[in-house]
This record gives structure tokens, C-alpha cells and sequence, in this order.
């Protein structure tokens, strides 16, 4: 795992219950963040910098689809 590498996955809106189960096997503590898909109506995209909840979502929805960033996390101290 590379620090920074960002996780964006499509799948369709109906199999966000999987992201869900999911999410709370792994990593509840993580932030994963839910959008509706911009390019196709009924798809929502979800990102995660958490590798294994990544692939965990990939492999029970089968017809996802998955980009992955190389964007640095950015900290600001207030």
C-alpha cells in the first residue's frame, strides 16, 4: 500500500448495503465518501483510502469498477 493512493469506486446504488456490511467488518473508524455518479444515472461512487475495505467492496460487487488516485492526503493544523 502506497501512502496517499485513493481508492474511487463505481457500483450501482442498489448494492450499497454490500459497501455498508462491509465498511463495518473492516474498518468503522475509516471515512469513506458516497456521491452520486456523474457520468451514469443509478451508479453512486464511493472513496476510500482503506486498501482491504477497497477490495472487499470490489470483490462482492462484481460490476464495479475501480480508479485509483495517486493523491496525497492533506493535513491542515489549525
Amino acid at each position: 500500500m502506497k501512502i496517499g493512493e485513493l481508492y474511487q469506486i463505481g457500483l450501482p446504488i442498489d448494492r450499497l448495503s454490500n459497501v455498508l456490511v462491509n465498511w463495518s467488518c473492516y474498518e468503522p473508524r475509516q471515512r469513506f465518501i458516497v456521491y452520486p455518479s456523474e457520468k451514469t444515472e443509478g451508479w453512486a461512487v464511493i472513496e476510500t483510502r482503506h486498501m482491504e475495505f477497497a477490495a472487499a467492496v470490489i470483490k462482492d460487487v462484481p460490476e464495479a469498477k475501480v480508479k485509483i488516485l495517486d493523491k496525497p492526503v492533506k493535513v491542515v493544523n489549525i
